[in-house]
């Protein structure tokens, strides 16, 4: 790949990249506000459940677009990382935002809400982590907004290997007809 192919690579992947950035934002508002309205919580899957969708339906466009649908295996697997990579950057940075200046404990709160109901408690019975869940609560108070957001951060870039591998099955490797060169 020549330095003119990864520049224009790089700057595809970080266009999509702030759109599945701003999908997954989307997704993440229904699921705080979920909270106080519990039809939010299938608004808030949407999008996640569409990722790899959205992510193929990308890089489709890239290839069709940029490399006039003729590109490598590892050149669309590279692009689909890198979209990732760029969406879960801006995406820990509006997490940071939310539990830096919105949240004020208020997620917590609503777990611990949620495991203090009969089915709560009996939920984590079920799975032995009635005796943890205190000591993790407690830790998960203990933590500041940009450790959270990077643990977030360090989750979705793992995920993104695993993604981008799935993203490949949704990839059209034929230019749209409007795309096609006579």
């Amino acid at each position: 790949m020549t330095p003119v192919e990864y520049s224009q690579l790089n700057a595809f992947a970080r266009l999509d990249g702030v759109r599945l950035a701003v999908a997954w934002t989307v997704s993440f508002a229904c699921y705080v506000a979920s909270f106080s309205w519990s039809a939010m919580s299938l608004m808030a899957l949407l999008p996640v459940l569409a990722t790899p969708l959205l992510m193929g339906r990308m890089t489709g466009r890239y290839v069709a677009v940029a490399l006039g649908g003729k590109s490598t295996v590892g050149r669309r697997y590279l692009y689909a990382m890198m979209l990732f990579f760029y969406a879960a950057l801006l995406f820990a940075f509006v997490q940071w935002l939310y539990f830096a200046y919105l949240d004020h404990g208020q997620m917590l709160n609503w777990v611990e809400q949620t495991a203090a109901t009969p089915d709560g408690q009996q939920a984590l019975a079920a799975y032995g982590l009635d005796k943890e869940f205190d000591s993790t609560m407690a830790m998960l108070r203990s933590l500041r907004p940009i450790d959270l957001a990077l643990n977030i951060l360090s989750t979705n870039l793992m995920l993104g290997l695993v993604v981008s591998l799935l993203a490949m099955a949704f990839v059209r490797t034929t230019p749209p007809a409007h795309l096609r060169k006579p």
